[in-house]
């Protein structure tokens, strides 16, 4: 493999050693696709968090009777994958373990995905390891179909459309991408980050296609320069604002820095290579941005044709733009300090000064290294060294942006289409990283680690400097993690310590098909069966925060919250209870411990009590 040019080899299906590296990735990816079904599948029937389980499966129900998201009742994300679950409780059966077969179906797509674009840039054995990367620090975390894992999965089928784009020049890649973009917005709104990234990406593509023609060469616009440095400013100003009362120094350098940096090399790369007259610029980077925009709003469309059709738009758009800023103030979670950082500093070295470890003695280097880390994962089951590793793998994000600038700006020898793939594999870790904000609780990094697994393999394979025995020590070291100290746990202990999960007691009701903790199923079982006793034929109300009750009770709920905390002001105690019996509820369910939402009041509890 060619150091200068890892992409190049892979992309070009004409020569000798390229069509070797095809045939040989078949048998590598039959096997990475086997294991990672084989393994994955072990964790889609275990654990659970109750009230997550009980939002998307309630949700899908009641589209499935014929509501309507945001109009009906209080959708918590735009809705589209609502309405996949739904089709799948009318396909598979109304239970929980249904949505656990459409993550799995989709883990299954995303397993290939990872390991094409990995193809891009390495030989196939690697891409492989890579792809088990990507498998351990992704759904056997935290096996629950929500909306963020599919971001994930269209997010690399997006960037995967785009490599090909790059290869062949073809619009069709670009169409794809948006569908790709399009339908990560209608599953959740952070989706604009991948639509944000893409056309980060087309600005820097729109420059190498310009410096290409050499009879631009003559004709530099200064007003495209300007142009794109607006652009940059833009999206370094709305970082900032988006982070309105968190910018913590730690959130600036996790969330804004990185962003800084591609906008930057979006500027650096106009101002030393962009050529061509303005109005020929515009065109082209219009042609670039067209088709992604078109696949984009393909979706949409047909997404929003039924709210139209009621009026509904207004409930919509409150409902995936105005409501999610009642949640940020209410449910928050704080990244670690800005020092945990540090733990990433040793491999951030690796990357950018990789020189001096080349040579003879790199095998040396390499068994010293390995020796270490070995060490390392024996003593990770103490929460101190826990912490460390995972604080290390955490920052490597931003060190894999920061590394791939410092790759652009100082290889020029870099093949263009290997520096479009890594500036491309940048811009989408950069802005899908903010999926961790503001609720930055560990599992949350999970939904962007196998794109930056993917981003810093891509760096240390195009650097013909780098010591690859030694990045290959760092990768094996983190797939071992994953598999031996985090995915044994649950998404409770994730980022904190090593502590086996059990969850083997079947939930043992209708609408389950779970394996959960043998304190859950017995606190369930009791109150549907108390349920069951006491409301008869009439309704229920369950609260707060345990919309997983109505679900599993088969009951309605009677308000539009499923968290009540995103109700509006609370009615007076007494009225409360009123409106709940003129609606025929018989059973109340008092939860005493809600995550998110603040107990009830002593008065309405004796109400309801009594």
């Amino acid at each position: 493999m060619s150091a200068a040019s890892p992409f190049g080899e892979s992309g070009r299906t004409g020569s000798p050693a390229a069509a070797s590296v095809w045939r040989r990735r078949g048998p590598v990816l039959a096997l990475v696709w086997i294991l990672s079904a084989w393994y994955a599948g072990t964790f889609v029937d275990g654990g659970w968090i109750p009230h997550d389980e009980g939002t998307l499966a309630q949700s899908a129900e009641r589209v499935l009777q014929g509501e309507l998201p945001h109009r009906d009742y209080d959708e918590g994300y735009t809705g589209g994958l609502t309405r996949l679950h739904a089709v799948a409780f009318r396909l598979f059966g109304t239970r929980l373990l249904t949505l656990r077969f459409v993550l799995f179906a989709s883990f299954l797509a995303f397993v290939p995905v990872i390991f094409a674009i990995a193809m891009r840039f390495a030989a196939p054995w690697v891409a492989g390891m890579v792809t088990a990367l990507a498998v351990a620090w992704s759904v056997p975390n935290y096996f629950a179909s929500l909306p963020s894992w599919y971001t994930l999965f269209l997010a690399a089928l997006g960037v995967l459309a785009l490599l090909r784009h790059v290869e062949t020049g073809r619009s069709s890649g670009l169409v794809v991408a948006g569908l790709c973009a399009g339908l990560s917005l209608l599953v959740k709104v952070v989706g604009i980050y991948d639509i944000a990234a893409v056309l980060i990406f087309l600005a820097y593509r729109e420059t190498a296609l310009a410096s290409a023609h050499s009879d631009w060469r003559p004709a530099v616009a200064p007003g495209f320069l300007w142009l794109k440095g607006a652009g940059a400013i833009g999206l370094v100003a709305a970082l900032v604002v988006t982070l309105e009362g968190w910018r913590s120094p730690m959130n600036l350098v996790y969330f804004v820095l990185p962003g800084a940096v591609v906008a930057g090399l979006v500027v650096w790369s106009e101002g030393r290579h962009g050529r061509g007259s303005f109005g020929v610029r515009c065109h082209a980077l219009f042609r670039l941005w067209a088709p992604f925009a078109l696949g984009v709003a393909a979706p949409v469309v047909v997404f929003v044709v039924p709210y139209v059709a009621v009026g509904a738009v207004p409930d919509l758009l409150n409902g995936v733009f105005r409501q999610p800023m009642r949640q940020i103030a209410m449910a928050r979670v704080a990244l670690p300090p800005v020092t945990s950082l540090l733990a990433a500093v040793p491999y951030a070295l690796l990357l950018m000064v990789p020189a001096a470890l080349r040579g003879r003695s790199e095998r040396r280097w390499a068994a010293a290294l390995a020796a270490g880390l070995f060490a390392a994962l024996l003593l990770s089951s103490s929460p101190e060294t826990y912490r460390l590793i995972w604080s290390s793998a955490r920052s490597l994000n931003v060190v894999a942006v920061i590394a791939g600038g410092v790759l652009l700006v100082r290889s020029e020898s870099l093949e263009d289409r290997t520096r479009q793939g890594i500036f491309l594999l940048m811009a989408v870790t950069a802005l899908m990283s903010l999926v961790q904000f503001p609720f930055s609780a560990p599992i949350y990094f999970c939904y962007v680690a196998p794109l930056a697994g993917v981003t810093l393999a891509a760096i240390a394979l195009a650097d013909g400097r780098a010591p690859r025995l030694l990045h290959l020590c760092v990768l094996v070291f983190y797939v071992l993690f994953g598999v031996v100290r985090m995915n044994p746990s649950y998404v409770f202990a994730l980022g904190r310590y090593a502590k086996p999960y059990v969850a083997q007691t079947p939930l043992g009701l209708p609408r389950g098909g779970l394996r959960v903790p043998a304190a859950d199923a017995r606190v369930y079982r009791a109150v549907v069966a108390a349920v069951e006793q006491k409301a008869g034929g009439g309704g229920m109300w369950a609260g707060p925060d345990c919309p997983e009750v109505y679900f599993l009770s088969g009951r309605r709920n009677p308000t539009r919250e499923f968290f009540d905390f995103l109700g509006g002001p609370p009615e007076p105690p007494a009225a409360f209870v009123e409106r709940l019996e003129r609606g025929g509820v018989r059973a109340v369910v008092i939860n005493r411990s809600p995550d998110f939402s603040p107990p009830l009041s002593p008065e309405l509890s004796a109400l309801l009590i009594a």
